[in-house]
């Protein structure tokens, strides 16, 4: 284990060297929480335990229970059925830590709404119910889906640190692919520590993915211009179904309007695209207002892809079956008056299209589409630094001269 003195002696760039203190802790929203488990690794340090306590004391009326033997990923939460399970783990906080292996690795699927080269995690799982997250399709979920909390984070900037230091050239890193990047962020303050660590760095740069409105944290902190957020945009009547304890769209607007005002390099991610009656309206509007309120850097657009049991608690939560994909051959479908359409036959190819026609009349801006048939759509917009979140990073795939 590194140990926070050794982190200083990293060369080419300062890391955290210490848990965040200087804050009170405050409740997440959108997470009620009624269990807390302190697993392995969450006291080890005084360091540690204090930052625990203190989070802790922000539900003074939960249970914490001490299982120092427990890695984080082997809590048992007590429900045999595994969607019960599911919304059980969204109840429970566990505090522990996370091998580096499994905290930083290499994205070998570049693409579509993950272009970046790595990904990192400070935290597990995710708080927020959405009916249609594809992290239920996970390993975790099937045993131990509980929300967690990472307390190495000085170690895991250190590996970041020395990952970009390796590379030599600037790197994108991705915060949100198997978590909510901000979503604990009032209970936890690592969006300042990370943000100034990014900004202080030759070549690591972050992206948060996020859906969280609480951005108090970031708008007075050092970013340098080196961390980037994408929130998750759905029409509100469609997420007041779908997201039902996640921020509304408006908040999420609104929070993204704030931080790209205080610099950061703003995306927007409509995905996935639930064909809902209207969608295509829907959808159209909400890019509309978004480009009218908020400088954004990049909008991705695309499907839903559920199998084994995001499926089935996809279908328990929301009682319908649209805008779903088929986990056994990967044909995107939904049923539609009687028969199925395929997504991959061109379900947003018209709707594409329109977008496409509308935002190049009115912007200086770049297309890329993930396949012919209109699987996904990436659109790119110029204020003057180009068409990358970050002029200096390739994000790890997409060429800026792409159309």
């Amino acid at each position: 284990m590194c140990h926070a003195r050794q982190l200083q002696l990293i060369q080419g760039a300062d890391v955290p060297a210490a848990l965040p203190a200087a804050y009170t802790p405050e409740a997440a929203r959108g997470f009620q929480v009624q269990r807390i488990v302190l697993a392995r690794g969450s006291l080890a340090t005084a360091e540690r335990e204090a930052f625990v306590r203190r989070i802790c004391a922000a539900y003074p009326h939960v249970p914490v229970e001490e299982r120092l033997d427990l890695p984080h990923n082997r809590v048992e939460l007590g429900e045999p059925d595994s969607v019960r399970r599911i919304m059980q783990g969204k109840r429970t906080l566990v505090f522990g830590e996370i091998a580096l292996k499994s905290a930083v690795y290499e994205n070998r699927h570049q693409g579509g709404m993950y272009p970046h080269e790595r990904f990192f995690s400070v935290y597990g799982y995710c708080a927020y119910s959405c009916a249609y997250c594809y992290l239920n399709a996970t390993p975790l979920a099937a045993f131990s889906p509980a929300v967690r909390v990472y307390v190495n984070l000085p170690e895991i900037a250190a590996d970041i640190a020395r990952q970009s230091m390796q590379a030599a050239r600037p790197i994108g890193f991705y915060l949100g692919k198997m978590q909510d990047g901000l979503a604990l962020d009032p209970l936890t303050h690592y969006s300042p520590a990370l943000g100034a660590f990014f900004a202080r760095h030759p070549y690591a740069r972050q992206i948060i993915q996020t859906k969280a409105a609480d951005v108090r944290a970031l708008l007075n902190a050092e970013h340098g211009g080196h961390t980037a957020i994408a929130w998750t945009l759905t029409p509100e009547p469609i997420a007041r179904r779908y997201e039902p304890t996640a921020p509304p769209t408006e908040e999420r607007l609104a929070a993204m309007a704030r931080c790209a005002q205080a610099g950061y390099p703003v995306g927007a991610n409509l995905a996935p695209l639930i064909l809902e009656d209207n969608w295509e309206d829907l959808y159209f509007d909400l890019i509309r207002t978004l480009l009218d309120r908020v400088a954004v850097r990049r909008i991705y657009l695309g499907g839903m892809y559920l199998k084994r049991l995001s499926r089935r608690f996809f279908n328990e939560q929301t009682s319908s079956w649209r805008g779903a994909a088929d986990g056994q051959n990967g044909d995107w479908c939904r049923t539609h008056g009687g028969r199925v359409l395929s997504y991959r036959q061109g379900y947003g190819r018209a709707f594409f299209r329109r977008i496409h026609e509308y935002v190049q009349r009115r912007y200086r801006c770049r297309f890329e589409y993930g396949d012919v048939n209109g699987g996904s759509l990436v659109v790119r917009f110029s204020h003057g630094q180009g068409y990358r979140l970050f002029p200096d990073c390739p994000e790890g795939g997409y060429d800026s001269a792409a159309t």
